[in-house]
């Protein structure tokens, strides 16, 4: 799919603009990538995020897939694949604005490095547009997460699938994307701080429209959540239970309903 293109097509392969892989249960490799970047230039979107638990992709393959494909729009790929020269290499004149950049962090990140502020503030200083999907899943170690997280990262829609404590994280993304959060989604456990990092979070984020909190709250404090949030409570874009409920929990609905 990916090699050089046939002759006898009559449209060529080199349009490809759209390549979603985040259904495909393999582990991806350099080799599949860099056929992709060397026969697509004229990629404008890729998603690499699949639930394979090992990424074999490297750092320098994802930059110099960035450096050939001119015309992204969209980037999804792990923490552990992407650089400091990547995010510059987003940021140069010569090619199409990224719109969105999806990270997510696993379990590689025990012996990973950060993407640095500096790298960062290029980027976001070059695409003020820009809009970070960030991801921390259950395997990723929890100190990695307020290490990775940092104040430049201009994060719309944060992940927080640990299911540890992480009422600080909370707090800490508050602090930092208070202006840019509107998606969060929280599997964790619950606790007292947690409750009041959240209704923090949806009294100082303004931009919040949906929040999906999977561990049993107070009744109170999903009151006061929605209070603070009405049009996430009128568009049901939130999971927030005070009651134990039958999995899989559906955005938007609650008991009573």
């Amino acid at each position: 799919l990916f090699g050089r293109n046939p002759e006898a097509l009559e449209t060529p392969m080199h349009s490809l603009v759209n390549v979603d892989l985040s259904g495909m249960p393999v582990a991806f490799d350099d080799e599949m990538l860099n056929l992709l970047s060397q026969n697509h230039p004229l990629l404008e979107s890729l998603n690499l995020l699949n639930k394979v638990l090992v990424c074999k992709v490297s750092a320098n393959c994802i930059f110099q897939l960035v450096k050939k494909c001119r015309k992204l729009k969209k980037l999804f790929a792990f923490h552990s694949s992407m650089s400091d020269n990547t995010l510059v290499a987003l940021a140069e004149d010569d090619r199409t604005p990224l719109e969105e950049l999806g990270i997510s962090c696993r379990r590689e990140e025990k012996y990973g490095s950060d993407l640095s502020s500096e790298a960062w503030q290029q980027l976001v200083t070059k695409l003020p547009n820009l809009k970070v999907m960030l991801s921390f899943d259950h395997t990723c170690p929890l100190h990695r997460v307020s290490q990775i997280m940092k104040p430049e990262i201009p994060v719309h829609v944060l992940n927080l699938q640990t299911f540890t404590m992480i009422y600080e994280e909370v707090t800490q993304a508050t602090s930092f994307y208070k202006n840019t959060l509107e998606v969060v989604v929280l599997q964790t456990r619950n606790s007292p701080e947690l409750e009041r990092a959240l209704v923090n979070l949806a009294r100082r984020c303004a931009q919040l429209h949906t929040l999906c909190v999977y561990c049993v709250l107070k009744k109170d404090v999903v009151d006061e959540i929605l209070a603070l949030r009405p049009k996430m409570k009128e568009d049901k874009t939130y999971i927030l239970k005070w009651q134990a409920q039958a999995e899989p929990w559906v955005v938007g609905v609650e008991e009573g309903d």
